[in-house]
């Protein structure tokens, strides 16, 4: 019988006795693009078969393409490899080829193993059916799914199957983005451990990311034309470019000017060891946590901090236009996710139309 795969491919699929293998066997045939066609179809074949013909041609057919199946026969976990080979081609930054072999060995391989490149679907809904029961969350969900769409973008494109499987990905609500309040920023910075106050404060001051800021260079910064230059990241113990692959100007007041210039010292980042290393992600992340308890905070990451600087600006009325850029986004759409009025600012708009 006809039935839908997704959105424009009909398929036929039922069974039939073979005087051949004397017993039933499967027919599916697919990629009609109208239920109309796929019917005409079926009722093709079951008139060959009746006739007895169609196992003739079948066999005539099926020869020359098993000899080149068993030639050609490739496992997904091989089309896996050839993918990312041509993904690495492709120039993509370090961190999204370490995201596809992370979701690789965690969600894909095991299901590679069971799963057959003639029922994709089928791999789809255990994959959905893992990620639920692992209960991941939505945005990595969503993520995952979308490599494995990717993969079978590039599987259509090397004609390994004749249509993409439809994917449907997980709804999320809008997450509520965090962001300190000014009398917890001083906070903050009045309770943080001395060795993660000069971080702390140019997170504040500057809405570097957290990787830009760990790969921050003295070179980077020009103290007499009072500004920085973001110009890489530190991702997963790998010096990269920025998450744009842009460079980006951010002007400095003359106060975090004076404070650079007391810390300043003679390795190469500023944020560094004694022997020049990178310091530790989870220290820092500790010397936060343990810097909002003292405050009476609820803990957050270094990305609250981002977050704060964009709603400070915005409340400041500086254009959107300029905190995309000093955040160096591509989407000023995604500035707007930053952007949280505080209830003054609202109220103050409020009252500009009492002046009139």
């Amino acid at each position: 019988m006809a039935k839908l795969i997704n959105k424009s491919n009909w398929a036929i699929d039922f069974r039939c006795f073979s005087p051949e293998k004397g017993r039933k066997i499967r027919i599916r045939k697919q990629c009609f693009k109208r239920r109309k066609d796929a019917e005409k179809a079926e009722r093709s074949i079951r008139d060959l078969i009746a006739d007895a013909e169609y196992f003739i041609n079948l066999n005539t057919e099926t020869k020359n393409e098993e000899n080149e199946e068993d030639e050609e026969m490739v496992d997904l976990d091989e089309l896996w490899s050839t993918f990312m080979l041509y993904k690495k081609s492709m120039n993509l930054k370090h961190s999204t080829i370490d995201s596809y072999n992370s979701f690789y060995r965690v969600h894909f391989q095991n299901l590679f193993k069971e799963a057959s490149i003639d029922n994709l679907e089928e791999l789809v809904d255990l994959l959905l059916s893992n990620l639920k029961a692992r209960k991941i969350t939505g945005k990595t969900c969503n993520n995952v799914l979308c490599a494995l769409n990717s993969f079978f973008k590039y599987l259509k494109k090397r004609n390994h199957i004749d249509y993409n499987p439809e994917i449907e990905y997980v709804k999320q609500d809008k997450p509520a983005y965090r962001y300190l309040k000014i009398e917890e920023q001083k906070k903050i910075l009045s309770t943080i451990d001395s060795e993660f106050y000069l971080i702390c404060y140019l997170a504040l001051k500057t809405g570097l990311r957290f990787g830009e800021l760990r790969a921050l260079k003295w070179s980077d910064i020009n103290s007499k034309e009072k500004k920085l230059i973001v110009k890489r990241s530190y991702v997963r113990r790998r010096i990269t470019t920025t998450k744009s692959r842009k460079t980006r100007t951010i002007p400095l007041s003359s106060s975090t000017i004076n404070l650079l210039n007391k810390t300043r010292h003679s390795r190469s980042f500023v944020f560094s060891d004694p022997d020049g290393s990178l310091p530790d992600k989870n220290r820092l992340y500790r010397g936060l946590v343990k810097a909002a308890k003292k405050a009476d905070i609820q803990p957050f990451g270094w990305h609250v901090l981002r977050h704060t600087f964009a709603t400070n600006l915005a409340n400041e009325n500086v254009p959107v236009v300029v905190i995309k850029e000093l955040l160096g986004h591509s989407d000023v759409n995604t500035t707007m996710i930053y952007a949280h009025p505080t209830r003054k600012a609202k109220v103050d708009a409020i009252m500009h139309l009492d002046l009139g």
